[in-house]
């Protein structure tokens, strides 16, 4: 049975951080949420979701630690879901179902990868917060790593 927890967040929350374990998965209700890595001390934005993307999907079907931070660019509402809940799901489909989610999952987690090794970042994305906003926010991500 699929059980989804929904949770809110403010602007600036962090909603998981890199390196942490990934046995969720996130769908966006309402509001937009930044895919963030640091990289050199620096903040970088990879990419700005709304409602009805999904995050986590690389690690939790890859089932690898989280590549990425998410932070809420805005007031976030979204639902979380346990990933044992949809593997009993995903073990009821055909196998090529399945097949196609690693698929899926192997290729976001190359194209990250690449991202981050090459430091391809748009820099108009980066201009989303101010320096001071920015290390706020470097700092919400390493507190939150450290208390896991």
């Amino acid at each position: 049975m699929l059980n989804e927890v929904k949770q809110t967040y403010t602007k600036n929350d962090i909603i998981y951080t890199q390196g942490q374990g990934s046995a969720f998965l996130y769908l966006i209700e309402s509001g937009n949420i930044g895919v963030v890595v640091e990289k050199d001390s620096q903040l970088n934005l990879i990419n700005k979701l709304g409602p009805k993307n999904f995050i986590g999907e690389v690690e939790f079907f890859k089932d690898v630690r989280r590549l990425t931070s998410t932070v809420a660019l805005t007031d976030v509402t979204l639902y979380q879901f346990k990933k044992s809940d949809l593997m009993e799901i995903v073990e009821k489909c055909p196998n090529w179902v399945g097949d196609i989610m690693l698929t899926l999952g192997d290729r976001n987690y190359d194209a990250i990868n690449l991202l981050v090794e090459h430091n391809v970042f748009d820099d108009e994305k980066n201009a989303y917060w101010t320096p001071q906003e920015r290390q706020e926010i470097i700092d919400k991500i390493r507190i939150k790593k450290n208390s896991l």
